[in-house]
């Protein structure tokens, strides 16, 4: 099972994905990876990712990690 946990940089407060209200489509929004803008805490940045790209994502999360 996976875990849908956002932390708000600004406040350093865990919420989910369901607090933010991001877990619905919209068109061709999705929220495959959540990603809060820093400047418009309501905004969700990963909207537009595709499941082309969040495997370039995670990649670099990955690569990210070992460094």
């Amino acid at each position: 099972m996976q875990r849908s946990i956002n932390v708000d940089l600004l406040s350093f407060h865990a919420c989910s994905k369901g607090e933010k209200d991001w877990t619905r489509r919209i068109g061709n929004d999705r929220h495959l990876i959540c990603i809060e803008d820093p400047f418009v805490v309501s905004h969700d940045l990963g909207r537009v990712v595709d499941k082309f790209s969040i495997k370039v994502l995670t990649e670099e999360f990955e690569r990210a990690y070992v460094m």
